[in-house]
């Protein structure tokens, strides 16, 4: 069924790219959201960003690690008071960090996404600047069944968006075009 509405979709566009006589052109944005820079520059942000948090969550880690040590360590002749207590700080620390690995894991799930969404509108704001500005009527993500190299306009898009992450930097850098 789902083959089926694709190849209607095809159909209907083919004809009406071909009723208009209108050039059709495609974009690989696989291609594009692994080799943007915008897209290693969020990866790199996105990984200073967090480190402290993740260096937080390591040092928890090991101090539940020490703390099941110690509890290992206490054998069946152990103060029944001590064992409690220790058990008690073992439990505390262990919720701690589930709760801590649970907001880390959703913040940077919201984070990615985010950076994911900014860089999505940056990409079709090119697309379609480019387009208008070479006379292309339909710009197709991804690839047909066939098509020749002049409607491959990916790396013509990840020029542009070189340029503009080179735009930008140059602007972040310098503190008087602010």
């Amino acid at each position: 069924m789902k083959v089926l509405r694709v190849c209607l979709v095809a159909a209907g566009l083919a004809m009406a790219v071909t009723a208009t006589a209108g050039q059709v052109a495609y974009v690989d944005y696989a291609a594009i959201m692994q080799q943007a820079p915008q897209i290693k520059a969020s990866q790199a942000l996105i990984k200073k960003e967090f480190a402290p948090r993740l260096k937080a969550i390591k040092k928890k880690m090991k101090t539940l690690h020490s703390l099941a040590l110690k509890l290992r360590s206490m054998g069946p002749g152990a103060n029944a008071l001590k064992r409690a207590s220790a058990l008690e700080d073992y439990q505390k620390t262990r919720k701690a960090l589930q709760q801590e690995e649970q907001s880390y894991q959703t913040t940077l799930r919201l984070r990615r996404s985010q950076l994911r969404d900014n860089f999505r509108q940056l990409l079709s704001s090119d697309i379609k600047t480019y387009a208008q500005a070479h006379g292309i009527d339909v710009v197709v993500k991804g690839g047909g069944i066939y098509e020749t190299p002049g409607v491959d306009l990916t790396s013509r898009i990840l020029k542009r968006l070189e340029q503009d992450y080179r735009q930008a930097k140059a602007q972040a850098d310098d503190p008087k075009k602010q």
